[in-house]
């Protein structure tokens, strides 16, 4: 198994987050997505009521994140 079900992962560039929760159903961990474009999150997060996955939808960009190293 290439993913341990306990990870996360740090999706750079989401969009509106389709291959996050996508990736989430499939794999079953949890899915961090980051962009920076607030109308794509607006739609991720639209869809994130409709479906139940471990999706979190972060707005900044890739070279300021607010995690701390190694969270991913």
């Amino acid at each position: 198994e290439l993913i341990d079900s306990g990870q996360q992962i740090c999706h750079f560039g989401c969009g509106d987050a389709a291959l996050s929760f996508f990736l989430s159903t499939q794999l079953g961990i949890r899915i961090v997505g980051l962009d920076y474009s607030n109308l794509a999150l607006k739609l991720g997060k639209t869809q994130l009521e409709k479906h139940r996955g471990q999706v979190e939808l972060v707005n900044s960009f890739v070279n300021q994140t607010p995690f701390l190293d190694e969270t991913f």
